[in-house]
Formats: C-alpha cells, sequence, structure tokens
C-alpha cells in the first residue's frame, strides 16, 4: 500500500478519463446514447472533486423567455436550487436556466480550426442568454432595491446600482466557458492564428475563458498592459499561450473553483418565472368555496 497520495496525479488521470471518454462515446450509434455514455462517468468524476451542492451535466442552457443554447458538453449548475426540464431523462433534451448555471464546456479528443470555430460558437450561445434581474421597488421609501447573489447561496445581497448583477459589464456575472481536449492537432503558430480569429468574430464578453489542451498548452485570458493574467479577455487584452506549472487540467479545475466560489448570479426568485408567468401576482379562477 502506497504511503504517500498525490493529489494532482489524481487529478491528471481524471481529466485523461474525461477526454477519453467523452471520445469513446462517439462510437455510440444514436445521439441518446451518446450523450447517456458520457454523462454518467464525466458527471461523477467532476462532482467528485467539485463543492458540494454543484451538480455537472449536458444538455442545453435556455432563459425564461425560451431561448435555448447549443447542446453542451458539460453544464455545471446549482444542483439544489436550480430547476431542471429533461425530456423523457434524455440527455441532449434536458435544458437547465441560464440563472443556475456556473459553467459550460465542450469537450473534444482533438482539436484543430474546425473544432475550435464550433466550440467558440457553442460557449458564445450559452453566455450570450440573459439571465433577468430582479428589480423590487421599496413601498415606503421612493428608490429601487438592486441585488446580486452567489452561486450555492438561497440569499441575496442587497446593494447599491454600481454594484448590482451585471453580466455585460462584469466578468464575474458571465457563465464561465471552457474547451478542453487532449491535444491540438495543428502546430503553434497555426493555432494562435485560429483562435485569434475566432475570437475577433466573436463579443469580447462571449469568448471561452479557457482553452486547455492535456498534451499541450492552453490559452488564458492576458492583459498585456498590466502585465497579468485575468478572469476573461473582457477584463483584458486578449489570450497569452502557454503552459502552467502546477499542471494544465488543474488549473482548469482551479479556475472552476473560483467561478463557483466568486462567481455571481441574481436573486434566487428567477427561478420561479421557469414555472409560472408571474409569481408575483399569482391569480385563481375561484368556482367554489369552503368555509371552515
Amino acid at each position: 500500500m502506497a504511503k504517500n497520495f498525490n493529489s494532482r496525479e489524481y487529478i491528471t488521470e481524471i481529466a485523461e478519463d474525461v477526454v477519453y471518454n467523452f471520445a469513446r462515446a462517439a462510437r455510440a450509434t444514436t445521439p441518446g446514447l451518446k450523450g447517456a455514455a458520457r454523462e454518467s462517468e464525466v458527471r461523477q468524476k467532476l462532482e467528485s472533486i467539485l463543492p458540494t451542492g454543484v451538480g455537472v451535466g449536458t444538455g442545453c442552457v435556455i432563459d425564461f423567455e425560451g431561448n435555448a443554447s447549443s447542446q453542451q458538453d458539460i453544464i455545471i449548475y446549482e444542483n439544489n436550487l436550480c430547476p431542471v426540464f429533461s425530456i423523457n431523462n434524455t440527455p441532449e433534451t434536458t435544458y437547465y436556466p441560464c440563472e443556475g448555471v456556473i459553467a459550460v464546456g465542450e469537450i473534444k479528443s482533438t482539436i484543430g480550426k474546425t473544432e475550435l470555430i464550433d466550440s467558440f460558437n457553442k460557449i458564445k450561445s450559452a453566455k450570450e442568454l440573459q439571465r433577468q434581474k430582479i428589480l423590487s421597488r421599496s413601498t415606503i421609501f421612493d428608490y429601487d432595491y438592486y441585488s446580486f447573489r452567489h452561486y450555492l447561496s438561497m440569499q441575496g445581497f442587497d446593494c447599491t446600482k454600481e454594484e448590482e448583477f451585471n453580466q455585460d459589464g462584469n466578468s464575474k456575472d458571465q457563465i464561465f466557458g471552457f474547451i478542453l481536449c487532449n491535444d491540438f492537432s495543428v502546430k503553434e503558430n497555426t493555432l494562435i492564428e485560429h483562435v485569434n480569429n475566432c475570437s475577433k468574430a466573436i463579443d469580447r464578453k462571449l469568448l471561452p475563458n479557457m482553452v486547455v489542451s492535456l498534451q499541450s498548452g492552453m490559452f488564458y485570458p492576458y492583459d498585456k498592459n498590466k502585465p497579468s493574467l485575468c478572469d476573461s479577455v473582457m477584463d483584458g487584452t486578449g489570450y497569452v499561450y502557454g503552459t502552467p506549472e502546477c499542471g494544465n487540467f488543474q488549473s482548469l479545475l482551479t479556475r472552476l473553483h473560483q467561478a463557483i466560489r466568486r462567481g455571481r448570479t441574481v436573486d434566487i426568485k428567477a427561478f420561479e418565472r421557469y414555472l409560472v408567468s408571474n409569481s408575483d401576482a399569482m391569480t385563481m379562477n375561484v368556482t367554489s368555496e369552503v368555509c371552515l
């Protein structure tokens, strides 16, 4: 029996399993079988190292108006709070309200130009969904209440208008997006050119937060004016390509933990809008009355 436990080696093995199992699932004969094969194993592995209360699934992200993202390989969400709508328990037809989604991810065995374009656009489709802010007006004083909520918390926080939830202006209020692959299929210079072209075609706030390869380097948001790494491209000037000392997948897991811990969303009351049209004005057509 080993006397020491190396957590970094354990996490590296998990990363390799995630990529391998996604590639292996592609051999299934129907989309439903592919989704089921991917979901169960990846969910177990990621949930085992992410904080309690976080769920891992696959499907589409939606907003309360019915807009839906593209199919997402990985959806990390507030498992204990977020309602999930699944048609016949099929992963491909499972929908998660954007207010409860923490992160989305695309998993590829190898990545070249085609896979980059596809992954960038899929993450964009989730990030551009608008979370609905809850704005209430005081019945006593003449002012509005502004608020935000940290992930996994049922309690929202009242704040000033400058501190309110703002996914278009605050990267911590955005869904975190990542791409994970075993390796890149093109040379470094060509890869950088492809990432540059993909980035120019998409609004900065909708770009992936990380593009991670297990075997090669990774793309991380960067501000050349400071210079320093940052949380999102919207906070900096672009991406930097390299290999972190802590390990590529370890770096991704660290950023996911940070997104869960630091990220913000809207008041939990927003979930009610997916259940009724107007939860503040529920009415009933009364046909009879029982008096006690």
